[in-house]
């Protein structure tokens, strides 16, 4: 069983205040993907923290504002910052520069990630486990089956208590076998 989805609200055209990588993560069941990032760089370029500028065509390159204001930034917003800071060169690198293909990518995507659920848990659209209700509620279920199993092994041994008495004395007497007297083999 997957993580609960927080309730639909109704349709409208209208985005919510939520950022491109908690939508990621909320529309693909509490996984974050690497669309994710791209995403991010969109949005910081909307939001004016980063430029994204088109240099020719299907050309594009990414530039940091020095004098950006990054105080409202996420922790993934700004480690997504800090890694268009780390490839440019000059002040600005192109966007092909900008891809996660090593082991090292995969360790910064899920840093990125976590930051993601994070935020996501701080705005109220996901948590961590189990309530106290929920896990009570699993413990009760749990002791009622044990305990309806242990009367029933309970219950099976007070039923069975001759039989086994009677196989018990046979092997005691020094012949595991049923004695087979008057039948000839």
């Amino acid at each position: 069983m997957g993580p609960r989805l927080p309730r639909a609200g109704p349709e409208t055209s209208e985005l919510g205040d939520e950022p491109p990588a908690v939508a990621n993560m909320l529309v693909h069941s509490w996984y974050v993907t690497a669309a994710a990032v791209p995403a991010t760089v969109v949005d910081l370029a909307a939001r004016k923290v980063i430029g994204l500028e088109e240099v020719g065509p299907d050309r594009f390159v990414v530039r940091v504002h020095t004098r950006a204001d990054r105080t409202h930034l996420t922790a993934y917003e700004d480690h997504v910052l800090r890694f268009v800071e780390s490839r440019a060169t000059g002040g600005s690198a192109p966007v092909e520069v900008l891809s996660l293909g090593t082991a090292e990518g995969a360790s910064w995507l899920a840093q990125f990630s976590g930051a993601v659920v994070r935020d996501a848990e701080a705005r109220g659209l996901a948590r961590r486990g189990c309530s106290a209700g929920r896990w009570a509620t699993l413990g009760a279920g749990l002791a009622l089956v044990l305990g309806l199993f242990a009367l029933a092994l309970t219950l099976a041994h007070v039923g069975n208590t001759t039989g086994a008495r009677g196989s018990h004395d046979r092997v005691a007497h020094g012949s595991p076998w049923p004695s087979c007297s008057g039948s000839s083999f």
